[in-house]
C-alpha cells in the first residue's frame, strides 16, 4: 500500500512541475519583449545576472513575480551552472531564467533571437 502512494505522490509532483512549467513557457512567450527590455537594461547597468521567474505563490495570488538578480547576490552553485552552460554556449545572445515553483528551482536558457519579434 506505501508503495503505491509513493507512486502516486511522485507522480502528482510530475504533473505539477509540467504544469509549472508550461505556465512559465507561456509567460515567457507572451512577455518576451517586456522580459528581453529587463534583462538588456539590467545587464547593462547592474552587470551579470539573470531573470528570476518566481511562480510559488502563482496560484494563491495570480501573479508572476520576475525580478533581475545581479551574480554578486546569486547563490555559488546556480552561478558555476550558468559559467558552466556559457561555456558550453558560448552565445552572448542567451539570457538565463531561475524558475521557482513549489516543486523545483530551474535554470532555463533562451536564446533572445527566439523571443525578438
Amino acid at each position: 500500500m506505501s508503495e503505491n502512494n509513493n507512486q502516486n505522490n511522485d507522480i502528482d509532483v510530475d504533473i505539477n512541475i509540467q504544469k509549472y512549467r508550461t505556465i512559465a513557457v507561456k509567460f515567457i512567450e507572451n512577455n518576451r519583449n517586456k522580459l528581453i527590455s529587463i534583462y538588456l537594461q539590467h545587464s547593462k547597468t547592474d552587470g551579470d545576472g539573470i531573470l528570476v521567474i518566481n511562480l510559488f505563490e502563482v496560484e494563491s495570488k495570480s501573479n508572476i513575480d520576475v525580478s533581475f538578480v545581479n551574480n554578486e547576490i546569486l547563490d555559488i552553485d546556480i552561478i558555476e551552472k550558468i559559467n558552466e552552460r556559457k561555456t558550453q554556449n558560448n552565445n552572448d545572445n542567451i539570457i538565463y531564467f531561475l524558475l521557482i515553483t513549489p516543486f523545483e528551482e530551474k535554470i532555463i536558457e533562451i536564446d533572445i533571437r527566439t523571443l525578438s519579434v
